[in-house]
């Protein structure tokens, strides 16, 4: 008996050791008793280390020039040579472009042409051979033509109208 008596008694006291062996629990505010837990994180241990540190920053942005120039020739024509190349620097009034000049010589011996009927023509005024109207007319053809290929001269090269970047 005395050891049926010890075994109940070890049996009794088993649950009370239990929770003596626990944390002690709070109380809550309604008076039942609170368990607190203790969590357990995982901590990563490394090696110290000496690193650089990058001192760019990176930021995104639009850049706009300061000046913008579209080129486009006023006479319609073929490109011949093309003489900067993207990202050159050029100067004011550097050639970028020269345009096919069939125009400009066709005018330039349309004008030769002129020019030779012309002096026939003050020379039979000179003299009064000839009518003021036809003098007149031949005069206006001459300047017409020599303004033509001074336009033309100046529109077969295309120039930087400012310093800057192709």
């Amino acid at each position: 008996m005395k050891h049926g008596k010890f075994l109940m008694l070890s049996v009794a006291a088993c649950p009370i050791l239990m929770m003596s062996c626990t944390e002690k629990a709070g109380k809550k505010e309604d008076g039942t008793a609170a368990v607190t837990e203790t969590k357990k994180e995982m901590v990563r241990v490394t090696d110290l280390e000496e690193q650089e540190i990058s001192r760019s920053v990176q930021i995104a942005s639009t850049l706009e020039a300061l000046n913008e120039v579209h080129l486009a020739p006023s006479v319609p024509g073929k490109i011949d040579e093309i003489l900067v190349e993207i990202g050159d620097n050029v100067k004011a009034g550097q050639a970028l472009v020269k345009m096919d000049d069939v125009q400009l010589v066709q005018s330039r011996i349309q004008m030769d042409n002129l020019k030779t009927d012309f002096s026939r023509l003050d020379t039979l005024k000179k003299v009064g051979s000839i009518a003021k109207q036809q003098y007149d007319q031949m005069a206006t053809q001459y300047e017409v033509a020599r303004k033509n290929i001074d336009y033309l001269a100046k529109n077969t090269t295309l120039t930087a109208p400012f310093d800057g970047v192709i």
